[in-house]
C-alpha cells in the first residue's frame, strides 16, 4: 500500500525525539565483550591510589573548616561552645562579628596558631539563632564560605546564620 501512496502523503507519526532516544537505549543496552589488559589495569589502581586519598584528605580538610557547635557543660545547658573556623594564609588578623557581640570586630579575635592560614576561636553563645561575618584585617568583611545558610545584611553582603 505505502509504495502506491505518493511521497507527500506517506508520514510517520513519530514523537519528536523519538528516535534518538530508541538508538541510544539501544547502544546502551547492547551487549558486549569488554576487553582489557593488565597494564591498564594496573596503571587505573596506581592513579586511584594516589588521586583517592588525596580527595579525602580535601574533604576532611573542608569538614575542619566547618564552624563546629559543642555542648556546653556549664550548668544550666543554656551556651554552647562555637567553634568558628576561616581558611585566610595572605591574612594579618582574623575577628568574628556578629549579633552575638554587637557586630564589633574588636572582641572576638581568632588564632592562627600554626602559622598554616587556619584561623580559629571557640565563643560560648546562648542558643538560638545567631548573625555573623569574619572581619579580615580590620577591614574586609567576609561571609562565612562553610556556612550553610545566609541572609542578606542590607548592605549587599551575606550574613552567615547559625542555629544552636
Amino acid at each position: 500500500m505505502r509504495e502506491r501512496l505518493p511521497r507527500y502523503v506517506v508520514v510517520e507519526v513519530v514523537p519528536a525525539g523519538a528516535r534518538a532516544w530508541e538508538g541510544l537505549l539501544q547502544f546502551l543496552m547492547r551487549p558486549r565483550l569488554l576487553q582489557f589488559n593488565l597494564a591498564m589495569v594496573l596503571l587505573g589502581l596506581l592513579l586511584a591510589a594516589f588521586l583517592v586519598p588525596d580527595g579525602l584528605l580535601r574533604l576532611q580538610a573542608r569538614a575542619d573548616l566547618a564552624p563546629l557547635a559543642l555542648p556546653s557543660f556549664a550548668s544550666g545547658g543554656d551556651r554552647v561552645h562555637v567553634r568558628f573556623v576561616l581558611y585566610a594564609p595572605e591574612a594579618q588578623s582574623v575577628a568574628v562579628a556578629g549579633d552575638f557581640n554587637q557586630w564589633n570586630p574588636q572582641t572576638i579575635l581568632l588564632e592562627d596558631e600554626r602559622g598554616d592560614g587556619l584561623w580559629t576561636v571557640t565563643v560560648p553563645l546562648s542558643r538560638g539563632r545567631h548573625q555573623y561575618m569574619f572581619v579580615v584585617d580590620g577591614t574586609k568583611w567576609v561571609s562565612d564560605p562553610m556556612a550553610e545558610t545566609y541572609q542578606e545584611d542590607g548592605f549587599g553582603r551575606k550574613n552567615a546564620l547559625l542555629a544552636l
